[in-house]
């Protein structure tokens, strides 16, 4: 696939937190926090109606792109301007790069300046997600280049899925930022820099269901709160021949988020009440 040249400023979803009364009715798991981001963004795309069925399974029936509030601009333009396209599903894929990760205040994993800690999560629209009432989406998978996390997620019955990241050197290019993610069968080629003025960054929630480990089901209430952002241009190509790169490679549109700067995410894991 040719690499289509973007020049994007999308604002992420603001999402509506799980409702007082599953609050009131779960069990607090694990709070992961992570610091201090560095460059990290999201991509949002659009899934067909088929294949969309067939990834989520028995998960949650996925959504139309009508029946969702709020997606980037790129994706709303694209449902009115070409209707075909209003039954497919939105999807994310939120590739985090940070200073350090911890779990329950204990700093587990820390990065280095030029390879920063990779924390990637992926979610579909789907109708109650493994059956919870509340969260509007579906946490496909969570993972990174984090061993020490990983090994705590496992302990608590997370499934925490190993992914690389790899930076390249762009030579002759003074700013550019290139670099590698493998995640779920599929290679992230990203090439590009931040440009125009570093604003405010603005705290932006999901939240979405999750099948963990030893059948357990959970609530993670995702929180991005970054200390600035600046829009991205570049390039963006994808390669593989998974589910996931499928849905990548046949979406009508990817739209990029701005990059996150400093500040921190938080992902909170709550077991539903029965």
């Amino acid at each position: 696939m040719t690499p289509a040249r973007l020049v994007l400023s999308a604002t992420l979803l603001a999402l509506a937190v799980p409702s007082a009364p599953v609050q009131a009715q779960s069990t607090l798991g694990p709070t992961w926090v992570l610091d201090e981001a560095r460059g990290g963004f999201c991509i949002w795309y659009l899934i067909e109606p088929e294949q969309a069925a067939a990834q989520v399974g028995k998960a949650g029936t996925p959504r139309a792109a009508t029946a969702v509030a709020d997606l980037p601009p790129l994706l709303q333009r694209v449902i009115q301007d070409e209707p075909r396209f209003a039954p497919w599903t939105p999807a994310v894929l939120c590739i985090g790069r940070y200073a350090s990760v911890q779990s329950d205040g204990v700093i587990l994993d820390r990065g280095r300046d030029d390879h920063p800690v990779l924390v990637s999560w992926q979610g579909v629209a789907v109708t109650q997600p493994v059956g919870i009432s509340g969260p509007e989406w579906l946490l496909v998978a969570v993972g990174g280049d984090a061993p020490r996390l990983e090994r705590v997620a496992g302990q608590s019955g997370l499934l925490f899925r190993d992914r690389s990241l790899r930076n390249n050197r762009v030579r002759g290019t003074e700013g550019e930022d290139d670099w590698e993610v493998r995640v779920d069968g599929v290679k992230l080629f990203w090439t590009g820099h931040q440009t125009g003025d570093m604003r405010v960054g603005a705290t932006r929630m999901m939240s979405f269901g999750y099948a963990g480990g030893r059948t357990t089901t959970w609530v993670v209430e995702v929180e991005q709160a970054p200390g600035s952002e600046r829009s991205l241009v570049g390039t963006l190509r994808v390669e593989g021949k998974s589910d996931l790169a499928k849905a990548l490679k046949s979406s009508p549109v990817r739209a990029v988020s701005a990059a996150e700067l400093g500040g921190r995410t938080t992902l909170t894991f709550r077991r539903p009440g029965r």
